[in-house]
């Protein structure tokens, strides 16, 4: 494990769990860290994701099958959980996976970044947005009314460089809101 001021780099904690099982071992990590929301990417697809205590882990595909994106390693490029608490970002790196933790508070530094998109409809706790004639679809998970649109909110980490200049070292994902006004 290596460690800066604001992130660990951690070996993949079961690697061979996550290879046989990466829904259950992210509904696991996101239970021990409180992490609530999943953004995933893969060959094939974006996949969004929640959590809660009553209900595990849940992927949007499961209010809107028509999105239905395998969530299986093979595929994988990166995926992040995140939440006001931290976020936990596995990423592709050749034919392994790294991973990185951060844990803060959530709550200084955060901006705010539209989702593509406009609510077509809403089901079981994730909207389906819609862009453009191309109809790119994916299904954030939170309830927005017809024609509603989202944020996700991101927080910075600023270093400086040998001269003093202020650079964004990174992020990590917050959460995902309804636009202001756009709240069901």
């Amino acid at each position: 494990m290596t460690s800066n001021q604001w992130f660990q780099t951690l070996d993949l904690p079961d690697a061979e769990k996550w290879e046989k099982d990466p829904h259950q071992w992210l509904a696991e990590q996101a239970a021990r860290y409180g992490l609530q929301y999943l953004l995933a990417f893969a060959d094939d697809g974006v996949i969004w994701g929640c959590w809660d205590q009553q209900h595990g882990l849940r992927l949007a595909d499961s209010a809107f099958p028509k999105l239905k994106v395998a969530l299986r390693t093979a595929t994988l490029q990166q995926i992040r959980l995140f939440g006001v608490k931290g976020e936990l970002f596995i990423w592709r790196n050749g034919n392994e996976f790294a991973c990185r933790l951060i844990q803060d508070d959530g709550t200084t530094g955060v901006q705010s970044y539209w989702l593509w998109g406009t609510a077509r409809e809403a089901n079981d706790g994730f909207s389906l947005m819609v862009e453009g004639t191309e109809g790119l679809r994916h299904a954030p998970p939170l309830v927005l009314p017809r024609g509603g649109r989202a944020v996700l909110k991101i927080k910075n980490y600023l270093a400086y460089d040998d001269q003093g200049q202020a650079y964004i070292a990174g992020n990590r994902l917050v959460e995902v809101q309804p636009l202001k006004g756009d709240a069901a």
